[in-house]
């Protein structure tokens, strides 16, 4: 069903400079970014058509539009499962560090609140906008910086016996 609504809203949407149909192994992302602000009310209407002839439920963020299986699932879930289904040995506690710049991430960023490090990436389009993050970097341009910082930090760590 994913493939075939990929595939109609390519076509009925090709005709729309900067619209990006992205199908994806879950979904279905419609990226309006570029798109004429004229014309989103358009490309939303045709998502949402898209929504109801397949049985699909969607998910907005930002300037993005996603189809997916219409089950109870999103990232905050979907990264339970991943953490429940790590390897895992020894005594020290896993510590996930989430990183996310949208509000579908937002679940996530819950998730990981009471025992990781939820990280929220700003833009400036919505810089100001309430989180459960209890981080933030100012930019995407400071993900890299901070990830090469934290390896920097794990390399130079001392191994502890578990």
């Amino acid at each position: 069903m994913l493939k075939q609504a990929a595939a109609e809203l390519r076509q009925q949407l090709g005709p729309f400079p900067g619209v990006v149909v992205e199908h994806k192994r879950f979904g279905v992302a419609v990226h309006y970014r570029n798109a004429a602000r004229d014309r989103v009310g358009e490309v939303a209407a045709a998502v949402r058509t898209a929504e109801q002839r397949h049985a699909l439920r969607v998910t907005t963020g930002r300037e993005v539009i996603e189809l997916r299986p219409d089950v109870d699932w999103d990232k905050g879930k979907t990264l339970l499962w991943v953490l429940d289904h790590l390897p895992h040995s020894g005594s020290a506690p896993l510590v996930p560090i989430y990183l996310g710049d949208d509000i579908t991430d937002e679940d996530a960023f819950d998730v990981v609140g009471p025992h990781g490090v939820p990280i929220v990436v700003r833009h400036t389009d919505d810089g100001d906008r309430a989180t459960a993050a209890l981080f933030a970097l100012d930019s995407p341009a400071r993900v890299a910086e901070f990830t090469d910082r934290l390896a920097r930090q794990l390399r130079q760590a001392p191994l502890r016996a578990t």
